[in-house]
């Protein structure tokens, strides 16, 4: 944690990969187990909402961090994040859909 690092940077990849390691252990359980789901899909709808959320919020950080330094670097990770969680919530919206 010291150094010159910029520590917004190692927030949100700690966040990312907390995110990323939570869903791989799910959807490692379920491959492990070979049970499917009801939903036809690897994750509940809550799982992928909640990966949606985590994607949307790190989204919004990255483009404060690029506002308050003034620096496009943290837009690369802002267009990735935002990608991420527009297809998280494509997919849990279409398994919730087909659940009913």
């Amino acid at each position: 944690m010291r150094g010159t690092g910029k520590l917004i940077g190692l927030g949100a990849l700690l966040v990312c990969a907390a995110t990323l390691t939570c869903f791989f252990a799910t959807v490692g359980r379920r491959l492990i187990l070979n049970r499917p789901n009801t939903f036809g899909s690897i994750a509940s709808p809550f799982t992928w909402f909640m990966c949606f959320s985590i994607f949307g919020l790190m989204t919004l950080v990255f483009i404060a961090s690029a506002i308050i330094q003034r620096d496009m670097g943290p837009a690369q990770g802002a267009a990735l994040s935002a990608l991420l969680a527009l297809l998280a919530y494509g997919t849990a919206s279409h398994f919730r859909r087909r659940r009913q």
